[in-house]
C-alpha cells in the first residue's frame, strides 16, 4: 500500500443553474508532501439533495472524464492499475446516500495534480460539502421557504430525487 502524504492545497468552486437545478464543479488541487510515491485518499460528505453528476482527473495536463462502474468493479480497476501498472488512476464511490470516498494515484515526490468532482443540487437550496475536514458551501438560499427534497432509493445503485 502507498504512502498517504497528499494533501488539498487549493479548493476551487464553480456554479451553473440549469433549470430546477444548479450545477458545482469542485476542482481539488492536490500536492504530494512526502520524499516517496504516495496516494491522496480521503472521505468526502454530501449535504442533504446533493449528488455527483461526474469526476475528472488531471493526466498528464489533460482533463480526463471518469467512467461509471459497478462499486466492486470499479474498485477491482483501481487496485489493478495502482498495485500492478502503476498508470494514473482515480476513484470515487458511494459509501453512504451521503458519504463518497476519493482516492488518486501516483503522487511522485512533490507533485501536484488537480482532480474534479461535478454535483447536481436543486436551484435555491444551500448546502455544503466537507472534504478532508474543509467545507465547501454551495448554493444560496434564493426563496423565502427551503426547497423539500425527497430522496426516494430504488435499487441499490439509483435514487430518485422529488422536490416540491
Amino acid at each position: 500500500m502507498p504512502e498517504r502524504n497528499v494533501q488539498i492545497t487549493d479548493i476551487k468552486t464553480e456554479q451553473q443553474q440549469e433549470g430546477e437545478f444548479i450545477t458545482a464543479k469542485i476542482q481539488l488541487t492536490l500536492r504530494n508532501r512526502g520524499g516517496r510515491q504516495s496516494e491522496f485518499v480521503s472521505d468526502i460528505q454530501l449535504g442533504p439533495g446533493v449528488m455527483v453528476s461526474g469526476y475528472s482527473l488531471d493526466v498528464e495536463g489533460k482533463k480526463v472524464k471518469g467512467h461509471i462502474f459497478e462499486k466492486k468493479a470499479a474498485m477491482w480497476i483501481y487496485h489493478m492499475i495502482r498495485d500492478v501498472t502503476r498508470r494514473d488512476p482515480g476513484l470515487l464511490i458511494y459509501k453512504s446516500e451521503s458519504l463518497l470516498k476519493l482516492s488518486v494515484f501516483p503522487f511522485d515526490n512533490n507533485q501536484q495534480r488537480l482532480t474534479g468532482i461535478e454535483l447536481i443540487y436543486p436551484a435555491g437550496m444551500k448546502s455544503s460539502v466537507r472534504i478532508s475536514g474543509r467545507i465547501v458551501e454551495i448554493g444560496e438560499n434564493t426563496d423565502q421557504k427551503q426547497k423539500k427534497i425527497l430522496l426516494i432509493k430504488t435499487g441499490q445503485n439509483s435514487t430518485s430525487v422529488i422536490l416540491s
